[in-house]
Parts: C-alpha cells; structure tokens; sequence
C-alpha cells in the first residue's frame, strides 16, 4: 500500500485513524483495507463526507 510514497502497514493504519478523527467519520479499516492508491484513499474520505 502507499509504497509511491512510503508509507507502510503501520502508517496506513496511523493515516486511516487521523481520517477518522479529522472527519469525524466511523471506523473505516474495513474498507480501507482495499485502498491502494492515494485517489482511492480520496474517494473513500469523499465518500463519507457527502
């Protein structure tokens, strides 16, 4: 995941709980463990602020 960027496991799961935080969204790991890209990751965000 995020390699492009270098993110890894552990950064992704840090990344995903500050999306929760930030926007006040429920626990999205779920789906979050189909994200491979940083426009899937914007989508999934858009998703739940609409």
């Amino acid at each position: 995941m995020f390699d492009d960027i270098g993110l890894d496991s552990v950064d992704m799961a840090e990344l995903i709980v500050l999306i929760e935080e930030e926007f006040q969204l429920l626990p999205a790991e779920r789906a979050a463990q189909d994200i491979h890209t940083v426009g899937e990751l914007a989508a999934l965000v858009e998703q739940y602020i609409r």
